[in-house]
Order: C-alpha cells, then structure tokens, then sequence
C-alpha cells in the first residue's frame, strides 16, 4: 500500500520553504530569479541571495550571480516531494474538511515539514493518489 518516499533526508523548514519557492516560481526554461524567490517568501533579497548559496552548496541548486536560478536533479526530486506533500495536505483541507481553498495555504505550509513518508502516502491513498491536485499556490 505504501510507497517509499524517494527521498528520506528532510531538510530545515527554510530549506523546504525555499526549494517549494523555486520550483512553483520556475517556468518552461526551469528557472527564476533570486529577486521572484525573495519576493515570493517575503523576504530581503540579501536574505534569499544568501539561502540561494547555501542551497548550491548542497547541490539542490544552480545559480549564475546576478542570473537566474534553477534547481539541479536531486534539488527538483527533493522539491517535488516537499510540493507533493504541500498539495495533499492543501487537497484534504479543502476537499475533506471544507476550508476555502484561499484559507489553507499557511496550515498547509507548517503541517508539511511535518508530515512522515507513511503519512503521505496514507494520506494520497484516502484521497485517491491526486499526484496533480489543484494547488492555490500554483495558481
């Protein structure tokens, strides 16, 4: 019944929050920039400058200085887990418990970075596996 996540290694909250960022953000080409990340998050551009450093350190992203940014394999692996579990907490907020789907975004967002691999998938499982549930976020 359950699937194995891809990836077990859970990074900060920041981290996750960042990698989420990206990925929504990147269009056709797979990338965005650090001035769309910053905004995105609502933070200083410094302060995403500096995460946006940290994440190519781990190899999640890539970035050319004063360019755009866009995320490596293993940082869009990472990223696609992190969003999945974002849309099915967002998917069971709205479709099982009522909420306006304008309301779910910042529970969504903190009950993700809590979420276990076996949560996940019991959770996809109830709600019919929606790999590609409607997202606010994305919208």
């Amino acid at each position: 019944m359950s699937r194995p996540s891809e990836h077990t290694a859970r990074f900060s909250t920041a981290i996750e929050d960042y990698l989420r960022a990206i990925l929504t953000l990147t269009g056709e080409d797979g990338q965005t920039t650090v001035c769309a990340v910053a905004e995105r998050l609502t933070v200083a551009r410094a302060s995403a400058s500096q995460m946006v450093r940290r994440l190519v350190n781990l190899d999640l992203v890539h970035h050319d200085p004063y360019g755009v940014v866009g995320l490596t394999a293993s940082g869009h692996a990472v990223a696609g887990e992190i969003l999945r579990r974002y849309r099915l907490i967002e998917s069971y907020l709205v479709t099982t418990l009522g909420y306006h789907p304008d309301d779910v975004a910042g529970d969504a967002d903190r009950i993700e970075h809590a979420m276990s691999a076996d949560l996940t998938e019991r959770l996809a499982a109830l709600l019919g596996a929606p790999d590609a549930a409607t997202s606010a976020e994305m919208q």
